[in-house]
């Protein structure tokens, strides 16, 4: 199960797409969160860790991640909930 976000405006991001993943959360929970966005400079930037929401804002700079275009991605894995191998980051 996954949920998604995606974004574009003016608006720092972000903290736009974070809140909105971990609004998701509690329907299924997340094993694994990223966010890719587009910078000033056309160029992709993507943060991504194992856990939810709070655990890769401390563990990453995905909170740093500015853009006008962006989409966020939290999963909720059945496999990762019955072997912690597959909650690896990648």
């Amino acid at each position: 199960m996954c949920h998604l976000v995606g974004y574009i405006g003016d608006r720092p991001i972000a903290p736009l797409i974070l809140k909105a993943l971990e609004l998701q959360e509690p329907y299924f929970a997340a094993h694994a969160t990223g966010m890719g966005v587009i910078d000033a400079k056309g160029k992709i930037q993507i943060e991504k860790a194992t856990g939810p929401v709070a655990v890769v804002k401390k563990t990453t700079k995905i909170t740093k991640l500015k853009g006008k275009i962006g989409i966020g991605h939290s999963r909720y894995s059945g496999y990762a909930r019955e072997d912690p191998r597959y909650d690896i980051d990648a």
